[in-house]
């Protein structure tokens, strides 16, 4: 039995075999790598909704997990991926990734920012407010085209009576009370 007791770096990746057998080699062991770290959603995260952190590594054995909040001792959570549910504003800050196994640790860090989703209201405030005022200004403009259109025919329709009475009255027009002549 032997045993390596140095390690010159943490990406050694060390692997035994017996020296006459050059493809009978164990798997190869070493420490974590810099561990790759996410946040689901991507974006800004808004007051009430959750985020999950996700922290991967390659290493051999297989790393633990440590999450850890900047400037707080006690760890988040243990787990590989770390869920943070009905997020507050003071869930927001770096957040750290530790992967460790027997052979060494690396850490990763993530921001996870907290929008009181203040300006995603003041959006939807204002599209409301301009699909209302764009309804009221369509239906007046129905009202004014309306009214002046019943105001036009009505014009029209009295000018026609109008018309239709001037030409009853005309020189030509037989009444038998006016042939009829007193003398």
């Amino acid at each position: 039995m032997f045993t390596y007791r140095s390690w010159n770096s943490s990406t050694d990746r060390i692997s035994c075999s017996l020296r006459s057998s050059k493809t009978d080699q164990s798997p190869e062991v070493y420490a974590p790598q810099t561990p790759t770290v996410s946040l689901y959603p991507p974006t800004e995260i808004l007051e009430g909704s959750s985020v999950t952190l996700t922290c991967s590594s390659d290493a051999n054995p297989a790393a633990n997990y440590t999450w850890f909040k900047e400037n707080k001792d006690s760890p988040k959570s243990e787990e590989q991926m770390f869920t943070i549910s009905d997020i507050t504003a003071e869930d927001g800050g770096l957040y750290i990734c530790v992967a460790q196994n027997k052979l060494g640790q690396q850490n990763s860090t993530v921001q996870v920012s907290v929008g009181s989703g203040s300006v995603l209201m003041v959006v939807i405030r204002l599209i409301i407010s301009a699909l209302l005022t764009l309804i009221f200004l369509v239906v007046l403009f129905l009202k004014i085209f309306r009214r002046r259109s019943s105001e036009e025919s009505s014009v029209i329709r009295s000018q026609d009576e109008d018309d239709q009475k001037l030409e009853g009255d005309g020189p030509t027009s037989r009444h038998p009370a006016e042939d009829e002549t007193e003398f």
